[in-house]
């Protein structure tokens, strides 16, 4: 089983349509680099709210690279 790599970007705020962290993050889920893979995940713009599905998301897996 690859290592894998959690890739986060930011949802829209402000107004805007996009984020481009989330349009960059977004384009490599999936990707495989050096037998890493990488899963991307789309933050909301909340601090808390943010740091908790990050939480969620890390819960169920054993290893991360960071």
């Amino acid at each position: 089983m690859p290592q894998i790599v959690l890739l986060t970007g930011f949802a829209p705020f402000g107004g805007e349509r996009s984020n481009p962290s989330w349009e960059v993050a977004s384009q490599l889920d999936g990707h495989k680099f050096n037998g890493l893979a990488v899963k991307s995940m789309r933050l909301p713009v909340n601090c808390r709210r943010a740091s908790q599905a990050v939480h969620v998301r890390l819960r169920w897996r054993i290893r991360m690279v960071w």
